[in-house]
């Protein structure tokens, strides 16, 4: 078959459609007219168009003609029938694999008990003196001779109200504790400049002030210590 009046085109895929009459089987024996359509996918205009002539006939159908074997002879004396099927051999079954032993488990080590601090022996404060320079009223109710530090329960009320409960002295300085007359805490270190408050600074008057620094003088010199 030859395209007439078709122009090809370089670098495109070409593609063909017939189109069938009416009434068109190929079941039924007759004559038909075709025409195949060629045409460029990129450029459908060009294309075109040939008739073709196709003829439909019934094939007849082939009966195959069973072939006639050749008898077996029997050259052994052996008999006809035909011999037993040999039997496969069955296959072994194979050795199930024996589990690995699971590893046990190692005990974790256990922590050595860490030893606990032992607690610091209490001083015996009666075997402990105290120099007659102290304020009457003050006991001692803590103590290490050995850092020089001491601490009494002091109770004394100053002169505008406030209250003194405890005095600690030791060979740098001296603490006076307290409550003012509002109820606040007085956390006082007398200095020789005046008086340092920490924590809060207390309601005091001046009067009460130089009783707290009076305090502080009497412990520091009871037990030879200076500001």
């Amino acid at each position: 078959m030859v395209l007439q009046n078709f122009t090809f085109e370089e670098d495109d895929e070409l593609e063909f459609e017939f189109k069938y009459p009416e009434g068109f089987d190929l079941d039924k024996e007759g004559e038909y007219a075709l025409n195949l359509v060629a045409s460029f996918a990129n450029n459908s205009n060009n294309k075109t168009t040939q008739e073709l002539t196709v003829i439909a006939k019934k094939e007849e159908p082939i009966v195959e003609q069973p072939v006639a074997q050749a008898p077996k002879t029997n050259t052994g004396g052996a008999s006809n029938k035909p011999s037993d099927p040999k039997p496969e051999p069955k296959p072994e079954p194979k050795p199930e694999p024996k589990p690995e032993p699971k590893p046990e488990p190692k005990p974790e080590p256990k922590p050595e008990p860490k030893p606990e601090p032992k607690p610091e022996p209490k001083p015996d404060l009666g075997s402990i003196s105290v120099p007659g320079g102290i304020p009457s009223g003050a006991k001692l109710i803590d103590a290490n001779p050995e850092e020089g530090f001491y601490n009494f329960s002091y109770n004394k009320t100053l002169s505008d109200g406030a209250k003194i409960e405890e005095v600690t002295v030791s060979p740098r300085k001296v603490a006076v504790i307290g409550k003012d007359k509002n109820g606040e805490m007085i956390f006082a270190y007398p200095e020789p400049g005046g008086i340092r408050y920490i924590f809060v600074h207390p309601d005091l008057s001046p009067e009460a002030r130089l009783e707290i620094g009076e305090i502080g003088r009497e412990f520091m010199s009871a037990y030879g210590y200076t500001f």
